[in-house]
């Protein structure tokens, strides 16, 4: 199998392959996307992006493994395909505690935390209980919210030469060039 990949990675002269999570104060892990990319020609050859669902505990081999192996979809097949869906369960909720035990840290739930659940939903309701020298702080996130965040930045799940995202051609086409052997 690794032949395999690595055959179709210089037939495509995908020289670098790279990583990275999107992160949110809410839920942490947003998703995982991984480029292939043609260093010489500046270009991103292809990517594949896996979503954690609030559902899920978040795995970080598992997301690697899934997004890499949309990215040998999209190389392979020469095509975009999974289509993300950001509407649909919007009546699905999840409701989540955050327990602050400093008032730095409520300074920071403020500040951080506050705004984006109102980006959500501007009319969203926060309960606040104390309990054992803690803040508690509940909320219900809709059960959407990864696909829809994810969204902002992609279309799809598994993309051939897709268009530069989420700062992707300065994070990662202007690095020094790496062997594939180091991913």
């Amino acid at each position: 199998m690794k032949q395999e990949i690595d055959q179709i990675l210089e037939n495509n002269q995908i020289d670098k392959i790279k990583f990275y999570q999107h992160k949110s104060p809410l839920t942490n892990n947003i998703f995982t996307a991984c480029l292939f990319l043609n260093t010489e020609k500046k270009q991103i050859v292809a990517r594949g992006v896996s979503i954690c669902s609030l559902r899920d505990s978040f795995n970080k081999k598992k997301g690697k493994h899934k997004a890499f192996g949309r990215a040998v979809e999209a190389t392979v097949h020469k095509t975009n395909s999974y289509k993300i869906k950001s509407e649909g369960r919007e009546e699905e909720f999840i409701t989540r505690v955050m327990k602050i035990k400093t008032v730095d840290k409520e300074k920071e739930f403020k500040a951080s935390i506050v705004p984006e659940l109102l980006k959500i939903n501007p009319k969203m309701s926060i309960s606040i209980s104390k309990a054992n020298n803690r803040t508690l702080y509940s909320f219900k996130l809709p059960i959407s919210y990864p696909m829809i965040e994810t969204h902002r930045f992609f279309k799809y799940k598994s993309s051939y030469l897709p268009n530069v995202a989420n700062g992707e051609e300065n994070k990662f086409l202007t690095d020094e060039k790496e062997s594939i052997e180091e991913r």
